[in-house]
């Protein structure tokens, strides 16, 4: 018996939701055991590209195959299949498999029918796959800019302060930290700058202990909104 089901995921807090065409699944099945399910999420602005097959048959998946395609700005497209396959195919296959071109963030990652442990049952991952050129990985940002460098100043030295709260008020030291990110062949750099605050006394924090009418106490403390009261 045929049967075809849809849901929209392109839900917003407080308001109806978005129309389904941009983020929704759903699953048509063609009998008691076969089914092809598909996933969409479009015009996404934080995609990376992606195209993996994935053969997952496995203890806690009843999809036999599984892939993704992700192009930026358009979106993901997710789809898998099952019940179309004998299963004297899988009784063969121990483990899932997967192929793919991934580029996560900073690194580009090839696979080719790789075994990954964290999937199978904790095994060493020389016992699942024979050649290291089954997983590599290649740092693209290094390559075209150079590798990333990093420097860690101190602006100020320790100074004594008081912070006043509702409760009190605490003695302590302030400093202010500052750390840069750059790249040889990248004009800009990252900077942020921090303050660090550390309490002679501690200072009390909430958490479930107050709900036993007890408070606990630590030697440091960075709740933002104080220390701009500092300035």
């Amino acid at each position: 018996m045929m049967r075809f089901h849809s849901q929209n995921l392109n839900e917003k807090v407080g308001e109806p939701n978005g129309p389904m065409w941009r983020r929704g699944r759903a699953w048509l099945y063609l009998g008691e055991e076969q089914c092809v399910r598909v996933e969409w999420n479009l015009l996404d602005l934080r995609t990376w590209p992606r195209a993996c097959l994935e053969v997952c048959r496995t203890f806690c998946d009843d999809e036999d195959l599984a892939g993704h395609v992700s192009v930026p700005v358009l979106g993901s497209l997710y789809w898998g299949v099952q019940g179309f396959f004998p299963r004297a195919w899988w009784d063969r296959l121990r483990w899932p498999r997967k192929t793919g071109v991934e580029l996560f963030h900073e690194y580009l990652w090839l696979t080719c029918w790789y075994a990954d442990p964290a999937e199978c049952w904790g095994r060493e991952e020389e016992t699942l796959n024979r050649f290291k050129w089954q997983r590599i990985s290649w740092d693209w940002h290094t390559f075209l800019l150079g590798k990333q460098e990093y420097r860690h100043e101190v602006i100020s030295e320790w100074e004594s302060i008081t912070i006043p709260m509702p409760e009190g008020t605490y003695p302590g030291e302030f400093r202010i930290e500052q750390r840069t990110w750059w790249r040889p062949r990248w004009p800009r750099r990252l900077v942020r700058r921090s303050g660090e605050f550390r309490s002679t006394v501690g200072c009390q924090y909430r958490g479930k202990a107050n709900r036993l009418g007890a408070v606990g106490r630590m030697p440091s403390w960075g709740w933002e909104e104080a220390l701009q009261n500092l300035k």
